[in-house]
C-alpha cells in the first residue's frame, strides 16, 4: 500500500475511534445525568389550609412542595398512608404543650398512585386531590391463600412521602397529622334536674366518637337551656377545651339558669376548635 493511502487509512481509523469515544462518553454522561442526586432535596407535603380532619366519603387536597431539584434528574413522589407517632414539646409562651406527628408504621394495603414530578425545574409546587380509600375490611382469598386487607378505620394518619430517583429514594417527610371521619356515638350525662332562677346548672357527663383523635385538635362541649319550643338558647356554657389521645372524653359544664321561669330542655353540642364543627348534638327531655 502507498504511504499516503497509509496515512489516509489510519486518519480515518483514528477519526472514528475519536467518534466512538466521543458517543460513548456522551451515552455514559446522559445516564449518569438522569440517575443523579443534587445532595440537598427536600420535601414538604401538607393537607391545604391546615386540614385536621376528613370526613368520610370525601377527597382532600395535599399539597406538595419540592425544592432544590438536580435539573437533569426526574423525580418521583411516592405516597402512604401511615400509621403516626407523636412528640410533644412545653411552649413557655402559650403554656401549653404541641405536638409533632411523624409516620411509625407505614399501611402497605393502602398505598397511594406515585406523582410524576418531571425533570427540568428546581423546584416543583403542585397538589393533588386523594379520595377516601373506604372503611377497614379484609377477605380471605382462597386462590392466593392469603388474608387480604383494604380501606382504613377511623382514626389519625399522616401522609408519608418519598422522593425518589430511578427508584432510588432521595428524601422523606411526613405531612401534619389528621383524623379520618369520626362524630359522637354515645353521650352520657348527669345532673340534668329542674334549676332555679339566679342559680346555675351544673352538668356532667361523657361523650365517645367513631374515631380515634391522637393530640391532632382541640375539643370543647357547648351547652345550652332552651324554653320548650325554642331554637334559641336562653343561656349558653362551655366545657373546658381539652386536646387528647381519645375516643372517649368526661367534661362539666356549668350553665347559668334562664332568667324566666317555665319548662325548659338542654342541648349540648361537641365541638372541634379547628372548624368549629359540631360533631353531634344532645338533647334532654323537657
Amino acid at each position: 500500500m502507498p504511504n499516503s493511502q497509509r496515512k489516509k487509512s489510519a486518519l480515518i481509523l483514528t477519526t472514528l475511534l475519536v467518534l466512538s469515544t466521543l458517543a460513548f462518553s456522551a451515552s455514559t454522561n446522559a445516564e449518569g445525568t438522569t440517575g443523579r442526586t443534587s445532595g440537598n432535596e427536600d420535601i414538604t407535603v401538607a393537607l391545604t389550609s391546615g386540614t385536621k380532619h376528613i370526613e368520610r366519603d370525601s377527597s382532600f387536597t395535599l399539597s406538595i412542595l419540592a425544592t432544590n431539584l438536580d435539573m437533569n434528574s426526574e423525580y418521583t413522589l411516592e405516597l402512604s398512608f401511615c400509621d403516626p407517632q407523636y412528640e410533644s414539646n412545653w411552649n413557655p409562651t402559650t403554656q401549653t404543650y404541641e405536638y409533632t406527628h411523624y409516620c411509625y408504621d407505614i399501611i402497605e394495603h393502602e398505598t397511594i398512585d406515585d406523582v410524576d414530578l418531571g425533570s427540568g425545574n428546581s423546584f416543583v409546587s403542585t397538589t393533588i386531590t386523594i379520595e377516601d380509600p373506604g372503611l377497614e375490611q379484609s377477605y380471605y382469598d382462597s386462590v392466593t391463600n392469603e388474608e387480604v386487607e383494604s380501606g382504613l378505620r377511623n382514626s389519625t394518619y399522616v401522609l408519608y412521602a418519598e422522593l425518589t430517583i430511578q427508584g432510588a429514594p432521595v428524601t422523606t417527610n411526613s405531612s401534619n397529622a389528621f383524623v379520618l371521619g369520626g362524630e359522637t356515638e354515645e353521650w352520657s350525662i348527669n345532673g340534668l334536674s329542674n334549676v332555679l332562677i339566679g342559680s346555675n346548672l351544673n352538668i356532667f357527663g361523657r361523650v365517645d366518637i367513631t374515631s380515634t383523635d391522637q393530640f391532632v385538635d382541640h375539643y370543647q362541649v357547648d351547652c345550652g337551656i332552651y324554653a320548650q319550643g325554642s331554637s334559641v338558647a336562653a343561656t349558653t356554657a362551655s366545657s373546658t377545651q381539652w386536646i387528647d389521645y381519645w375516643g372517649g372524653h368526661s367534661f362539666e359544664v356549668s350553665i347559668p339558669s334562664p332568667t324566666t321561669a317555665g319548662t325548659h330542655f338542654v342541648m349540648c353540642d361537641l365541638i372541634r376548635n379547628s372548624d368549629s364543627s359540631s360533631m353531634g348534638t344532645m338533647t334532654s327531655e323537657n
